[in-house]
């Protein structure tokens, strides 16, 4: 089964990074959350993120998934 990894990040207002490269959070002083997509589940890889959707949630933002992820999203420290 196919699996996809999605990246979501935030870049600081006081970001002083020249380059700033998707898994390398320490280097470019930004914080990342992953999650993988494997058939109809979306979980998160460094959370315990677990949602499962159908295929045209992923096209329709504000589908039931994508609020679940914002939910999950606002709910962490992005200052870890």
């Amino acid at each position: 089964m196919e699996r996809i990894v999605l990246t979501w990040g935030l870049i600081p207002n006081d970001n002083s990074s020249e380059m700033i490269y998707c898994g390398d959070a320490e280097t470019s002083e930004t914080t990342e959350l992953n999650f993988e997509i494997i058939g109809d589940s979306f979980k998160g890889i460094d959370t315990d993120f677990n949602e499962n959707f159908s295929g045209n949630e992923l096209w329709n933002p504000s589908s039931k998934l994508y609020v679940a992820i914002s939910a999950c999203l606002s709910l962490r420290s992005w200052r870890m």
